[in-house]
């Protein structure tokens, strides 16, 4: 086996609950702190790694548990089931909530017309 020489070193700060987290995950899979946390950093560094697929959210009444069942149809075809059994009131404060945000996030961008589109100001400086 041909060991790999290191020259840099990286360091992060944790919350206490957060380190607890990291030490409990690498003591119940038997790893090494060190080696975990490199092994997810060249995770997320693989060329072409994309951290978004595309897909579209479906909603769907289950009248038989008078329930929600929210589900993800990716582009692929594939469908995944996000969460289930929700209920009409976590619903409509979920759709309250998205609207209060979009609301606040149009505000911001300074949007003034329906059809408008957040533009990255970098294009127009």
């Amino acid at each position: 086996m041909v060991r790999e020489e290191y020259n840099a070193t990286a360091a992060t700060k944790l919350t206490a609950r957060q380190f607890d987290l990291l030490r409990n995950t690498c003591n119940f899979g038997h790893l090494n702190q060190s080696e975990f946390i490199r092994n997810a950093i060249l995770e997320k560094l693989k060329p072409g790694q994309v951290s978004n697929v595309a897909g579209k959210n479906k909603i769907a009444h289950d009248a038989r548990t008078d329930s929600f069942i929210w589900k993800i149809e990716l582009d692929t075809g594939e469908e995944q089931t996000i969460l289930t059994h929700l209920s009409l009131e976590f619903v409509q404060d979920l759709q309250k909530q998205l609207s209060f945000e979009l609301n606040k996030r149009a505000e911001s961008l300074n949007k003034k017309n329906k059809g408008s589109v957040a533009v990255p100001k970098r294009l127009i400086q």
